[in-house]
């Protein structure tokens, strides 16, 4: 039981880590800290629901529901994250910027966003940014 919450904890870790740089890596320049903030956000809501459902079946007959409310999140989030799409911004650092250009297109519904490449010198001047709409943070909370 022990090394199943060791590697859980770990799993964790890594989501809590992965996520903000993925996230970072796809919202264009204009909104890349408000996108950090709905991530911090929505794993801290994450977390106080999980403590209010933890607390609701706290009981010697139902707290078999949250271990089970986990898996089917769980299993959720692996079939959902199968549609995941490439960062551009990888994309574009990596000489691939036709496929860039075409998920930028798919994240964005055709909007041309500017994008700073991984790539890029970090010396090098911020390339102007597109202003984005509430549609937009719409979109990247879907994602989260």
């Amino acid at each position: 039981m022990s090394i199943r919450r060791v590697l859980i904890g770990i799993g964790a870790g890594i989501g809590v880590c992965v996520g903000p740089v993925y996230i970072g890596e796809i919202a264009p320049q204009a909104i890349k800290g408000s996108t950090g903030v709905l991530f911090q956000l929505s794993v801290v809501f994450g977390i106080l629901s999980t403590q209010a459902l933890g607390m609701a079946l706290a009981t010697p007959t139902r707290w078999r529901l949250v271990l089970l409310s986990s898996a089917i999140l769980s299993v959720l989030q692996m079939l959902v994250s199968t549609g995941i799409a490439e960062s551009p911004a990888w994309l574009a650092g990596n000489g691939k910027a036709q496929d860039a250009r075409a998920v930028r297109s798919t994240l964005w519904d055709g909007e041309d966003v500017s994008y700073e490449s991984v790539a890029d010198d970090p010396d090098t001047p911020i390339r102007e940014s597109h202003n984005v709409n509430a549609k937009v943070l719409r979109r990247i909370l879907i994602i989260i």
